[in-house]
C-alpha cells in the first residue's frame, strides 16, 4: 500500500502556515483524528466543513480531502481538488500530493520528476522530508513493477535487454535513496516515529540486513491503535513471518471497526493459514475479509478475497464452491469498472486483476460445455477490457455484448492464451466448440518474434516457414470442421496472437496464403450498438488527411492526390492539418471515411504513441480525444502508415483498440510500414474494390490477392489489418 501525506504533513501544514493565536480549527482536527483512525469519508466530511467556514485551514483542508480520496481511489475528485488555485505559499505541499496523484494513474515518470524537485525544499522539515523519501522510493518501485510487467510481453531481445535495465536503474535508485533517508532518521532521531517506522519497513523490503525487524515490531507496537498501525504491522509480515503479527493487526482493526482494515487484516490473515495449509480457516478468515470488503463497497479487494476463496476451495476439493467464487470476483470487477467508467486508472491496478479472470477461465475451460464457452467469452471480454484500461490508462466507457446471430458464411475464432496452451473457440452459425492446442508460453513467443521478423525483411523467403507453423497451429485443427458455407473469418485474438497477419499464414498442403481461402478480418469482440454501420453511412463523402512534405514518406501525395479524386473527398493537408482544424472538420461535416496518410509510431506503452500531423504530432490519447469529440458519425478510420513495435501484444492493442475507444465501427492500419509508393498502390486498389463492393473485408482480401498476383512478398501487402468492432 503506497504511503502519502500523512498526520506529520498535515499537522506541518497547520504549524508552519497559519501560526494564529485565538483560532481553533476544531473541524480540521477531528478531521484529522478521523483520517488517523481509518474513517476517511467521515475525514473528508469533517475537512469539507472546515471549507465552508472559509478558515485559514481551507487550503490545508483541501489538500488533506485530496489525499483521503487518493487512499480511497476517487481519482476523478483528487483531481478536481488538486486543479485548483493554491496559494503560492502551499505550492510544494501541493506538489507532494500531486505526485501522489500521479503514482495512482500511473504516470510514475511525473511523480519522480516532482520528488526530485521537491525532496530537499525547505517547506518540510526533517519529519516530513522522511515521507517525501519514502513516496519517492515508492515511486521508483511502482515504475520497476510496470518495467517488469512489460518485460513479460516483450519478445524483442533489444528491448528486454533496456527493460531489465530500466528495472534494475529503479531498483538501485530505490535503495540508494531508502539508505541516506535512514541515515537522515538515524541522526535527527525519528525512527520511533511513524515517518521513520515506514521508512525502515521500506528499507527492510528492499534490503533485511540493515534493519532489525524485531526492533522494528517493537517500535510499531509502541503506537497509539492507528489505521498506520495495522499498515506498518502487515507490511512487517512480508519481512518477518509471524502470526503473532497478523492476529495484532486484525485485532486493531477490530478495534477501529473501519470496513477498509478489517477486510485487509482479514484477507491477510486468510492468506498466511492458506500458505500454512490451514484452509478451512483460512476459509473463515477470507469471508470475514469478504464481507468487510462489500460493506465497504471496496469491489477491487472484494474480488481480490473472492478470487483466495476460489484457490481455497480448488485445494478443498470444492469445485463447484470454487467456481461460484470466481463468478462472484468478476461480477465484483465489473462493479469496479462501472464506477470508473471514463475515469483515470492506474495500471498496475488493471494488470492485477488479470490474474483472477485468467484463473476463472482456466475453470471454465475444463471440459466446457456450450454454456461454459459462452461464460468463457464473456469473461475474456472482460479481460481485454482491463487491458485496454491498462494501456489507455483510463476505463473504457463500454458494456458490450456477444454476438448471438452469425450468418452462415462467417466463422469467429476467438483465442484464448493462458499457461501452456491456446483454447480455441469457434462461432458459426450452427454451433460453438472449442479446442486446445498445448505449446509453451515461450516456445509461443519465440515462433511469433521469428516469423514477424521474418515478415518485415522484403527480400528473404524466410517467412514461408513461420507462416505455415501457424497455419497448422492454429487453422488446421479447427479447418474440417468448419461449415462449407464459410467463406469469411474473424480472428477475435488474445495476447501475443494480436499481433500475427493471419493473411500471411500459408496451407503447406497448397501453398495458398490463408487469404486466398477466406476473407479475413479482425475484432476485439466488443460488439456495442454504438459500432453498428449502415451501408448508407458510406454515402458520405470523405476526408483524406496527410503531410505530403514529409521526407520519409515521398509517396504521401500522390497517395492524397488519388483518394481524393477516387473517394471525392476533402484534402487537409501539411500547416493546414492540426489538431484543431482535424477536429473542426469532425464537427462540421460529416464523413464517411477518414483517412490518415502520416507517418504513426503505435509503442508499447501509451506515453511512446505518437500520430503526425502537419505541424508536429500529437499523442495517441489526444487523437482519440479528437474523435470523442466529434459531433458526427465515422464509418471507417484508416492509419495508411502505421509502426507498431515489433510483435509487442499492448503495441497492437493501441492500434485496434482506438477504434473502440473513440466509437469508430472499422479501423484500418498496418502493423508496420511499407514502402508508401507500395502503400499509394494498394490503398487505392483497397478503396476501388470497395466502392464496388461496399464490403470492407473483400476489399482488402482482393487488395491482397492482387498483391499476391504480383509476386509480392508478404511484407508488401500483409501488414495491413481490418479491425471491425
Amino acid at each position: 500500500m503506497l504511503q502519502i501525506i500523512n498526520r506529520v504533513i498535515i499537522s506541518l501544514l497547520f504549524l508552519a502556515c497559519f501560526p494564529l493565536k485565538g483560532i481553533t480549527q476544531a473541524y480540521w482536527h477531528k478531521g484529522l483524528l478521523s483520517y488517523e483512525r481509518g474513517n476517511l469519508t467521515e475525514a473528508i466530511e469533517l475537512w469539507q466543513r472546515e471549507i465552508n467556514l472559509r478558515s485559514p485551514m481551507t487550503h490545508a483542508a483541501l489538500l488533506s480531502q485530496a489525499q483521503a480520496y487518493l487512499d480511497l481511489g476517487n481519482l476523478v475528485e483528487a483531481q478536481r481538488i488538486l486543479s485548483q488555485s493554491f496559494p503560492a505559499s502551499f505550492f510544494p505541499y501541493h506538489q507532494s500530493v500531486w505526485a501522489n496523484y500521479l503514482i495512482r494513474v500511473g504516470d510514475f515518470d511525473g511523480a519522480i520528476a516532482i520528488f526530485n524537485e521537491i525532496q530537499f525544499s525547505h517547506a518540510f522539515d526533517h519529519l516530513s522530508r522522511l515521507t517525501l523519501f519514502n513516496n519517492y522510493i515508492q515511486a521508483l518501485l511502482e515504475r520497476e513493477k510496470s518495467y517488469q510487467n512489460q518485460l513479460k510481453a516483450e519478445l524483442d531481445p533489444q528491448q528486454r535487454q533496456i527493460l531489465r535495465a530500466l528495472t534494475q536503474n529503479d531498483r538501485a535508485k530505490a535503495l540508494e535513496v531508502a539508505t541516506v533517508a535512514y541515515k537522515l532518521a538515524e541522526q535527527e532521531n525519528l525512527l520511533n516515529t511513524e515517518n521513520g517506522i515506514d521508512l525502515s519497513i521500506t528499507l527492510a523490503s528492499l534490503t533485511p540486513d540493515l534493519v532489525d525487524a524485531d526492533v522494528l515490531e517493537q517500535r510499531i507496537l509502541a503506537l497509539l491503535s492507528s489505521a498506520n498501525q495495522v499498515k506498518f504491522l502487515l507490511l512487517l509480515t512480508k519481512i518477518k513471518s509471524s502470526s503473532e503479527l497478523y492476529t495484532k493487526a486484525l485485532t486493531v482493526a477490530q478495534y477501529l471497526q473501519q470496513p477498509r482494515l478489517l477486510s485487509w487484516a482479514w484477507g491477510e490473515w486468510g492468506a498466511y493459514l492458506f500458505r500454512q495449509g490451514n484452509y478451512e480457516q483460512a476459509l473463515v478468515a477470507t469471508y470475514q475479509a469478504q464481507a468487510a470488503a462489500n460493506d465497504g463497497e471496496d469491489w477491487a479487494k472484494l474480488a481480490q478475497w473472492l478470487f483466495q476463496s476460489a484457490k481455497i476451495q480448488q485445494s478443498l476439493g470444492n469445485f463447484q464452491k470454487s467456481r461460484q467464487s470466481y463468478q462472484l470476483a468478476a461480477s465484483s470487477i465489473q462493479k469496479l469498472r462501472s464506477r470508473l467508467a471514463g475515469h483515470p486508472i492506474n495500471p498496475l491496478l488493471a494488470q492485477s486483476i488479470e490474474p483472477i479472470l485468467q484463473g476463472y477461465l482456466e475453470v471454465l475451460l475444463i471440459n466446457p460445455s456450450s454454456a461454459d464457452l459462452v461464460e468463457a467469452l464473456k469473461i475474456q471480454q472482460l479481460r481485454l477490457l482491463t487491458e485496454l484500461d491498462s494501456y489507455f490508462k483510463s476505463v473504457c466507457e463500454l458494456n458490450p455484448s456477444l454476438i448471438n446471430q452469425i450468418p452462415d458464411n462467417t466463422a469467429l475464432v476467438n483465442s484464448i492464451v493462458l499457461e501452456n496452451k491456446i483454447y480455441l473457440i469457434i462461432q458459426t452459425s450452427q454451433k460453438i466448440y472449442s479446442r486446445v492446442i498445448y505449446i509453451s508460453q515461450s516456445n509461443l513467443n519465440q515462433q511469433v518474434y521469428d516469423w514477424y521478423s521474418a515478415l518485415t525483411f522484403p527480400n528473404k523467403d524466410a517467412y514461408i516457414q513461420g507462416g505455415e507453423f501457424f497455419y497448422n497451429l492454429l487453422i488446421h485443427p479447427i479447418e474440417n470442421e468448419l461449415p462449407k458455407t464459410v467463406s469469411r473469418l474473424v480472428f477475435i485474438h488474445d495476447g501475443v496472437l494480436r499481433t500475427l497477419p493471419m493473411s500471411a499464414l500459408i496451407d503447406e498442403n497448397n501453398n495458398k496464403y490463408l487469404i486466398e481461402k477466406y476473407t479475413i478480418s479482425y475484432s476485439l469482440g466488443l460488439i456495442s450498438e454504438q459500432f453498428i454501420s449502415p451501408l448508407s453511412d458510406f454515402n458520405k463523402p470523405a476526408l483524406i488527411v496527410g503531410r505530403v512534405n514529409d521526407k520519409n514518406l515521398t509517396g504521401i501525395q500522390d497517395e492524397v492526390i488519388q483518394l481524393s479524386k477516387l473517394l471525392k473527398g476533402e484534402i487537409l493537408i501539411n500547416q493546414d492539418f492540426s489538431a484543431n482544424n482535424l477536429l473542426n472538420k469532425l464537427q462540421q461535416q460529416d464523413y464517411s471515411i477518414v483517412h490518415l496518410a502520416t507517418h504513426n509510431q503505435i509503442g508499447r506503452r501509451i506515453e511512446e504513441t505518437r500520430l503526425s500531423t502537419g505541424v508536429g504530432t500529437v499523442s495517441l490519447k489526444e487523437f482519440e480525444n479528437i474523435f470523442r469529440q466529434r459531433s458526427r458519425y465515422i464509418a471507417l478510420l484508416t492509419l495508411s502508415a502505421c509502426d507498431t513495435a515489433k510483435g509487442n501484444q499492448f503495441a497492437v492493442l493501441g492500434l485496434t483498440g482506438l477504434g473502440v475507444r473513440a466509437g469508430i465501427p472499422s479501423v484500418l492500419g498496418t502493423l508496420w510500414t511499407a514502402p508508401d509508393k507500395t502503400s499509394t498502390n494498394l490503398m487505392t486498389t483497397f478503396y476501388q474494390s470497395f466502392l464496388a463492393h461496399k464490403d470492407l473485408s473483400k476489399a482488402l482480401q482482393e487488395m491482397q490477392i492482387e498483391a499476391i498476383r504480383l509476386k509480392q512478398r508478404p511484407f508488401y501487402w500483409a501488414g495491413f489489418v481490418l479491425v471491425n468492432n
